[in-house]
């Protein structure tokens, strides 16, 4: 790269020095990308607030990713679309202790297969049952 040009490049522009976008610069979604969208569904994870299991963060898997690390209290909302979900729990193994007792197979995860309905807004409690398995579960009604 030209040295000349490093400084400009990295120079950053007041807000002030900026104006709206020209109408003829915005691009319209086409109506055809419209109607193929689906309306999305909202789910919403809550973790409990026991004893059981405070001492570690619980991971919040969505399909099979990592969509959130849930304290005590926390809770997580996403759109996703409607269909089959899979969702689970699971203590996050990040420290010697929640390793040592979340280790075994039965210990590491509840899981649910979910069948999201168009426009649903679903919740679910991620915890641990008395016993310190994790659990979760439909919140409400």
């Amino acid at each position: 790269m030209n040295s000349r040009y490093v400084g400009y490049l990295m120079s950053l522009i007041p807000m002030a020095a900026l104006g709206p976008v020209a109408a003829q610069e915005v691009v319209a979604p086409s109506s055809a990308a419209q109607s193929q969208s689906a309306p999305e569904s909202t789910i919403q994870v809550t973790r409990d607030v026991g004893a059981m299991g405070k001492l570690c963060l619980g991971e919040i898997y969505l399909d099979g990713k990592v969509v959130a690390e849930l304290d005590r209290g926390q809770s997580y909302s996403t759109k996703v679309s409607p269909g089959s979900h899979t969702l689970r729990g699971a203590p996050a193994l990040n420290t010697w202790l929640c390793k040592r007792f979340y280790s075994a197979p039965q210990m590491q995860q509840a899981q649910l297969t979910i069948d999201v309905p168009v426009g649903a807004n679903l919740a679910y409690r991620y915890g641990f049952t008395s016993s310190g398995v994790p659990s979760l579960t439909a919140a409400g009604p």
